[in-house]
């Protein structure tokens, strides 16, 4: 490929301590001789007007070397850039004279890498950045929306930006060296060698290559580049090559990275930075860990599962991705959206660690923006701090905060681990004020009663458990609980409760209650709660697992990294009718509010209830992974229907998604309300998770609110259709919901005294395993609030 005509302005700070500007000019070899006249200017003023000789660097290059005095250095926080102005006056071997001008906005620094450390002006270099996919130039106002992430990332505290897929535009690096950013730019290929085929293996691919590197030099020197990425998720082959000599060639400067670098072979030049995708955040931030291990299955060498490269050379170590958005947490975001906040406080970790890291430079966060379908179909890739209209999300926030943090070197500890809700109250405020001591207690056939002039309590002796409590005001009793105690396991199905005991162990000192239920949950657990009810509206609950008949959850391998198993929440539960009359007292606990459909007779329609009228091929089957009462109906015949009629405002639909299953067509009142409903799971992220996490349980499959309430009919249909990639045209159907005047429904208050999120596996900070151990007792303490105490 014909080379083009390149000039290359750079900056260095010679042994003096000056900064200097490197002229190079990479032409034709028919020019001789060629000189050069520079103009330097700031704002206001000419700093430096001089002219000077090209000398011959290499056969196609040739260079000259100004001193600069008076020039301020280009930093992040003080990106200061010059109008540089040049004319080369060359000349041929007949003495032809041909003049060529070129200006540019430069910045002036000193760049170098000693073992493990990169410094900038001769200070360290800490990396707080963001992945980041430009918009396409073909948008409307795409400058507009360019300049307004940047702006957006600034405020954030990021100082580094990554280009994935492909290079920046010339306009993009113009924006970052005036605004100040440091910037990756990546050459346009990935996953070469993974998921594509290898073309940089391929002779007659020369070409393409020397396309790129050319494409990525065009644009010129910009201040803000602080590295080249010769692929995106791409393992090396000698083409690769091709664009490190090319880069080298004018710039000798810069750093060099390359994703994969153990895919080098050690003939080769290696890279100036080890770049590490998805670190735990347990190992060490300075390791050239290998990624074509990570991205595969691990190895054994320490507990995380995580291979060593064990590079023989020092490289500092650089972390393109690490703590990424939770977006790849699909179950753990429908069940707590508190994921979120938890996420604030991994990248708090990560930031934090890196900076008492000497070898790491840093890190990046993917992503920026989420994605819209525009590049490759990557439609439902949600792992932006902006969304797809390119306004911040919750995830902008937290990591403003925790690069605010970092940007003021205040690295502070993190949190206490157990206080990520915290509620400091006294909880004996009215103790003291109400001193009755008259507690009413009486045994029915059906039912126990404990009341005082404050609050009553109502337990079923049938279901041995609380049926309802609440206060009693001068206008009534008013009841604020309806349901309860439950033992609250997410991740871990419980079997169907059946109590066998009901009994008050003791009144102490007419202070208060003590009750203690024992029953089992079906084929799970046998367990014994203990409430103790206080004068004051405060209950105490107290759960002790007595024995196991089954396993906690177990480790899953996901595309990278390893789920850890165990408890999402442990703790207990109670409907509630007014969450806001309902305190939490315990410090430390971490509450989660879900709709409790189950607090109204006949709102759920069990996939089972003979108020469905399956027509047609139907089947049942039982799963009890996650499917409501163990079991799901399923068809693939296209003309099978089931149809609910129903009185009420609104319903809604759920079943599970799986890779079996197909398409359906909702009606509602005989009109086609949802064409081609699919039940294949979306691609939230990146493919390959375990088999374990294909199947999505309880998801909405249609919905609709505010109807008139009069009868309406549902009907779902089979149409026999899929998705290209599904392997079935099953359509399965686990419950309802129904709404309306009837069904006035309430809350589950979920009180977790330990959680954790144990599928955030791509590098995110995860707590400790949460498991139920035979014989420890936890508890926690809610009280049900006066008026006057709201």
């Amino acid at each position: 490929m014909k080379k083009q005509k390149l000039i290359w302005l750079d900056t260095v700070e010679n042994p003096e301590g000056q900064m200097e500007l490197i002229i190079k000019y990479r032409g034709s070899t028919n020019e001789e001789n060629a000189a050069v006249l520079l103009e330097i200017r700031d704002k206001n003023n000419v700093l430096l007007k001089e002219k000077g000789e090209l000398r011959q660097d290499t056969a196609r290059v040739k260079t000259a070397v100004f001193k600069c005095q008076g020039v301020q250095c280009w930093t992040p926080e003080n990106p200061a850039l010059y109008q540089v102005n040049i004319v080369l006056e060359l000349s041929d071997k007949n003495n032809e004279k041909t003049y060529i001008r070129h200006g540019q906005k430069l910045g002036f620094r000193s760049l170098k890498r000693q073992n493990q450390q990169v410094f900038w002006n001769h200070k360290p270099v800490k990396l707080l950045g963001i992945c980041y996919r430009e918009p396409d130039s073909k948008m409307e106002n795409w400058e507009t929306v360019l300049r307004r992430d940047l702006e957006l990332f600034k405020a954030a505290h990021i100082n580094f930006i990554r280009s994935i897929y492909y290079p920046f535009s010339e306009k993009m690096l113009e924006l970052c060296d005036e605004m100040g950013f440091w910037v990756e730019n990546t050459a346009p290929f990935y996953e070469l060698g993974q998921t594509k085929k290898n073309i940089s293996e391929l002779p007659h691919m020369q070409k393409e290559f020397e396309t790129a590197a050319e494409e990525l030099l065009v644009n010129g020197s910009h201040t803000s580049v602080l590295l080249w990425s010769l692929g995106h998720d791409c393992a090396w082959g000698v083409n690769f090559g091709i664009i490190r000599d090319r880069i080298r060639e004018l710039d000798d400067i810069r750093l060099m990275t390359f994703h994969l670098p153990m895919s080098i072979p050690e003939e080769e030049p290696q890279m100036d930075v080890w770049p590490v995708h998805d670190i735990d955040w347990r190992l060490p931030f300075d390791k050239t860990y290998d990624q074509m291990v990570i991205f595969h299955t691990p190895g054994a060498e320490n507990e995380i599962g995580y291979m060593v490269a064990d590079a023989d050379y020092p490289a500092p170590v650089l972390h393109e991705v690490w703590s990424p958005i939770v977006c790849h947490n699909r179950d753990e975001i429908q069940r707590d959206p508190g994921i979120r906040d938890f996420w604030g406080k991994s990248i708090r970790t990560f930031v934090e660690k890196s900076a008492r890291t000497s070898g790491c430079l840093g890190g990046a966060v993917l992503a920026g923006v989420d994605e819209d379908g525009s590049f490759e179909g990557l439609m439902d890739y949600e792992w932006g701090i902006l969304d797809v209209n390119h306004n911040p999300k919750p995830e902008y926030y937290h990591l403003k905060n925790a690069y605010g943090a970092a940007s003021k070197e205040a690295y502070a500890e993190l949190e206490n681990e157990n206080s990520v809700v915290e509620t400091k109250i006294n909880c004996f405020r009215r103790q003291n004020e109400i001193r009755n001591t008259n507690w009413k207690i009486q045994w029915t056939e059906d039912a126990l009663y404990i009341e005082n002039d404050n609050t009553f309590y109502v337990f079923s002796r049938k279901k041995c458990l609380l049926k309802e409590a609440g206060l009693i005001q001068k206008q009534g009793k008013k009841v604020l609980i309806k349901g309860g105690p439950f033992l609250n396991t997410a991740g871990f199905l419980l079997g169907k409760w059946i109590g066998r005991s009901l009994e008050i162990c003791s009144v102490d000192g007419a202070e208060n209650v003590q009750i203690k239920i024992s029953g089992t949950y079906e084929n799970t657990l046998d367990l014994c709660f203990y409430l103790t009810i206080f004068q004051n509206g405060i209950l105490e609950t107290a759960y002790e697992v007595q024995k196991l008949f089954r396993h906690m959850p177990h480790r899953v391998k996901a595309e990278i990294g390893i789920s850890s198993g165990g408890l999402g929440e442990k703790g207990g539960a109670y409907y509630v009718t007014e969450p806001d009359r309902i305190r939490i007292v315990s410090q430390g606990c971490k509450v989660r509010l879900e709709p409790a459909a189950e607090l109204t007779e006949g709102a759920i329609v069990d996939n089972l209830d003979p108020r469905i009228n399956y027509v047609g091929n139907w089947i049942k089957m039982e799963d009890y992974c996650g499917n409501l009462n163990g079991s799901e109906t399923l068809s693939n015949t296209a003309g099978d229907y089931a149809e609910l009629r129903f009185t009420g405002t609104g319903i809604t639909v759920y079943g599970p998604w799986d890779i079996l299953y197909g398409m359906c067509n909702v009606y509602l009142d005989g009109e086609l309300w949802k064409k081609d409903m699919s039940q294949y799971p979306p691609k939230v992220d990146f493919p390959g998770m375990s088999r374990g996490y294909e199947k999505r349980y309880r998801q909405i499959l249609a919905e609709v609110h505010g109807l008139e309430e009069k009868k309406h009919t549902l009907r779902i249909e089979v149409t026999g259709t899929k998705e290209a990639k599904a392997q079935n045209t099953y359509t399965s159907i686990d419950y309802a919901v129904l709404e309306g005047s009837s069904y006035t429904g309430g809350f589950k208050m979920n009180i977790a005294v330990d959680f954790n999120y144990p599928r955030m596996v791509r590098g995110c900070v995860r707590r400790p395993d949460v498991k139920l151990i035979p014989g420890v007792r936890e508890s926690f303490r809610i009280q049900m609030l006066l008026e006057e105490d709201k």
